[in-house]
C-alpha cells in the first residue's frame, strides 16, 4: 500500500488530502477544519451543565408521577426504564467519549469530534453493525416514552374527582 498525504492552511482554515492507493483499490480522503475559537470549551461545559439540570428536573418530575400511578403501573413502569436504561447505557458511553475527544482534540489538531457525532450512521465501535448507537438512542427514548405514558396517574381506572360547590 501507498500513501500520501497533503496539507493547506490560510486564515484560520486547514484542508488535508490524504490518498491511499493499494494493489486492488485507492481512495482519497478530504478533511477540512477550522481552527476551534477560544468559546469551544467553555460552550461543551455549559451545554453540558444546561442538560444535566434539565435532566434532572425532567427525571424529578416524572418520578412523582409514577410514585403517583398504581401499584400495577409502578412496577410495569419501573420495568421499561430499566430496559430504557439498559438500551441507553451504550449510546450515554459513546457521548462521554466524544466530550473527551472534544477537550482533548480542541485546537488546530484536526476535525473536532462533535458530542452529537456518534449518533451518525457509520464505524464508531469496532464491533457490532454501524447503525447500532443511533438504533440503541431511538430505542431507548421509545421505551422511556412507553413508560411515561404507562404511568399517567390521569389515565387510570378508579381516579376520583372531587366536585366542590359553591
Amino acid at each position: 500500500m501507498r500513501n500520501s498525504t497533503f496539507s493547506a492552511r490560510s486564515n484560520g482554515l486547514t484542508l488535508q488530502v490524504r490518498g491511499y492507493v493499494s494493489a486492488e483499490h485507492g481512495s482519497v480522503h478530504l478533511d477540512g477544519w477550522v481552527q476551534s475559537t477560544s468559546l469551544f470549551l467553555p460552550l461543551i461545559v455549559a451545554g453540558i451543565l444546561i442538560g444535566l439540570v434539565v435532566g434532572w428536573l425532567i427525571a424529578a418530575a416524572l418520578a412523582y408521577r409514577i410514585v403517583e400511578a398504581s401499584a400495577e403501573r409502578r412496577r410495569a413502569s419501573a420495568g421499561l426504564w430499566a430496559v430504557a436504561l439498559i438500551a441507553l447505557a451504550l449510546p450515554a458511553v459513546a457521548l462521554y467519549g466524544n466530550v473527551l475527544r472534544a477537550f482533548r482534540d480542541h485546537g488546530d489538531v484536526g476535525p473536532v469530534f462533535t458530542v452529537h457525532s456518534a449518533f451518525n450512521p457509520g464505524r464508531y465501535y469496532p464491533v457490532g453493525p454501524t447503525w447500532q448507537v443511533l438504533a440503541l438512542t431511538i430505542a431507548g427514548v421509545m421505551l422511556a416514552g412507553a413508560a411515561i405514558l404507562l404511568a399517567r396517574p390521569g389515565a387510570q381506572q378508579g381516579t376520583q374527582t372531587a366536585v366542590i360547590a359553591s
